[in-house]
């Protein structure tokens, strides 16, 4: 039984600016010991999985974006580096989070299957390109990895970057992915923005991938930092569209620079920029709309 006073309806003004762009109603709850916490981890886990279950079982395509896959959490620093920080360094924790150290937010993702899907199908057909390239083992992925952005601890969907050698420091992903699926486009908007911030995320690239549940709908969109007036903008915008075993794809392809993800220009003829065209991108989305429980 989880505590109602650890489970709070809205928190102060300031706090509730920063996580406007999340998709309501999200579960609130302030941190009052470990006991607690993993309580209530465990309450909105199983919650999370019923309403999914319970969407798959009726019509997927009336499923609507009210399941929250968020939970969130009023936590002092010392205590999310207890909970979070350190039991990542004993293995994987299940979820996905982001941590703000001013404000004491802590955002927990819990992910779907379609959500993973995505993710899982963007890696591949990177990571096929990367193969034919001979580079299949001279990458490092992200997925899951906490990267420091700022004031924040954040861990991508998935990301890439070419290894490094320990002397070189800490290694960053060059390339993101975050995916969206009861998240908002604003969410996804914002994620995208700080990942390509020089100063904060510090990513050449981030891509964001917004499933939609009311209808077989796709979109994708690539996003870089404009030196010249200093903001993020989208250089590509692609949508994958499903109606009755036909499929159409609008804005493609998807186009990563080789510069972009491997910090150096291309040495030799088979290093060449990643390009996604239509059939990788119809491939992305009939993997989401399987595990989604549309067959086309």
């Amino acid at each position: 039984m989880i505590k109602s006073h650890t489970r709070v309806a809205r928190y102060g003004d300031d706090t509730e600016r920063f996580l406007e762009a999340l998709p309501p109603p999200v579960p609130r709850y302030v941190y009052e010991n470990s006991q607690e916490f993993r309580k209530a981890l465990d309450y909105e886990r199983a919650q999370f999985r019923s309403l999914n279950h319970n969407h798959l079982e009726a019509d997927t395509l009336d499923a609507t974006d009210d399941n929250s896959n968020y939970i969130i959490f009023l936590i002092e620093p010392s205590s999310f580096r207890e909970e979070i920080l350190d039991r990542t360094n004993h293995g994987h924790l299940g979820f996905h989070y982001e941590y703000n150290r001013v404000t004491k937010i802590l955002i927990i993702k819990m992910t779907t299957r379609e959500h993973r899907c995505a993710a899982h199908a963007m890696d591949v057909l990177i990571t096929d390109a990367l193969k034919d390239m001979g580079l299949g083992r001279a990458f490092e992925s992200f997925a899951g990895v906490e990267v420091n952005v700022g004031q924040h601890h954040k861990v991508p969907d998935e990301g890439w970057a070419p290894q490094i050698s320990a002397r070189q420091g800490t290694n960053r992903p060059t390339v993101v992915l975050e995916v969206g699926v009861s998240e908002t486009e604003t969410k996804l908007r914002n994620d995208a923005k700080m990942w390509v911030d020089p100063e904060r995320g510090q990513a050449n690239i981030a891509i964001t991938v917004k499933v939609l549940r009311d209808r077989p709908l796709v979109k994708i969109d690539l996003w870089e930092w404009d030196m010249n007036v200093g903001r993020s903008r989208v250089n590509r915008h692609i949508e994958i569209a499903g109606a009755h075993e036909t499929y159409s794809v609008s804005g493609g392809p998807l186009l990563i620079p080789f510069r972009q993800l491997w910090r150096r220009a291309a040495r030799h003829p088979q290093e060449k920029d990643i390009v996604l065209g239509k059939r990788d991108l119809i491939y992305l989305a009939t993997d989401v709309w399987r595990a989604m429980g549309i067959d086309y």
